[in-house]
């Protein structure tokens, strides 16, 4: 041995990728997800608004259930769930 310490090469790797980012739903999105909710046949009522979907319900049980058949159904776009009460 001679004393010598190599070193392994350091590899520096940059990767860049463009996205997309949607603030709100589309006019079609809103019809699809209005569609969805009413055919749970839940006693709750959904609107359009803008770019956001509202539903109205008197059981806290039944916007529960809205919300899983929404998150377990496979849309072709992200959701969020807000509370305003």
């Amino acid at each position: 041995c001679n004393g010598q310490v190599t070193l392994g090469s350091i590899i520096k790797v940059e990767i860049k990728k463009n996205i997309d980012i949607q603030q709100g739903l589309s006019k079609e999105q809103c019809k699809e997800v209005n569609l969805l909710i009413k055919n749970t046949k839940l006693k709750v009522q959904s609107q359009s608004q803008g770019d956001s979907v509202r539903v109205n319900g008197k059981k806290k049980d039944d916007l529960q259930q809205v919300m899983k058949v929404l998150k377990d159904k496979d849309l072709s776009f992200d959701i969020q769930f807000t509370n305003y009460r």
